[in-house]
Parts: C-alpha cells; sequence; structure tokens
C-alpha cells in the first residue's frame, strides 16, 4: 500500500554479460524499409525475433534501429538474412559493437 501511495516502483533487474553466455556478438542494425506502410511489419517481426533485444524507431536513413545478440558472425549472418526476407525491408546495414563502457541500468527521474 505504501509504495502505491507514493508512486515508487519496485523491481528486480538482472543484468548478464552476453559473452559469459555464449553471446559474442551485439550489433546494431539498422532497417531500411520500402516504404512508411511497413512500419508496423517490421516492429513485429523484431518482436517474434529472439536475437532481437531491443528495436527502436528512429530518424534518418532507416526507420528502424534492432540491438541484437549473437552468439557469432554466422548466427548474426543468418539473422541478417532473416530480416532482409521481412516484409517491406529493402536492406540492412550493420555496426557491431567492438565494447561497451556504460550501460545505464536505472534512471534517476528529477
Amino acid at each position: 500500500k505504501k509504495l502505491q501511495e507514493t508512486g515508487v516502483i519496485m523491481g528486480f533487474t538482472t543484468i548478464l554479460d552476453h559473452r559469459k553466455v555464449g553471446l559474442d556478438v551485439c550489433a546494431f542494425i539498422t532497417v531500411i524499409s520500402e516504404s512508411s506502410s511497413y512500419y508496423s511489419d517490421v516492429v513485429q517481426e523484431a518482436n517474434n525475433t529472439q536475437e532481437v533485444v531491443q528495436c527502436f524507431t528512429t530518424t534518418g536513413n532507416g526507420s528502424h534501429v534492432l540491438l541484437a545478440i549473437t552468439e557469432n558472425t554466422i548466427s548474426l549472418e543468418k539473422l541478417l538474412r532473416s530480416i532482409q526476407a521481412w516484409p517491406g525491408v529493402m536492406r540492412t546495414e550493420t555496426q557491431m559493437v567492438l565494447s561497451s563502457y556504460k550501460n545505464i541500468n536505472a534512471l534517476q527521474i528529477p
């Protein structure tokens, strides 16, 4: 009851080092679609794809940016072929993450 009155939401977060569980490749994948009519299709496909851990809609070159984590470059290549077969996807551009130095796990609300 006290939490409801103050508006504070408490929970648990598990932070995994994906490399220590056998997932060595992390990549940002920009999706370039034929038109905006495929917007919801890309989101639905991303939500149904296990390797895609986040999906962002963006301005710029593509309509969506996906954060994907895979076992290795072979599995990344397989994932890219799969994404390129999604409805309306013309092509993808991929940037592999070499190192990560900051990971925000919680935001402080002013």
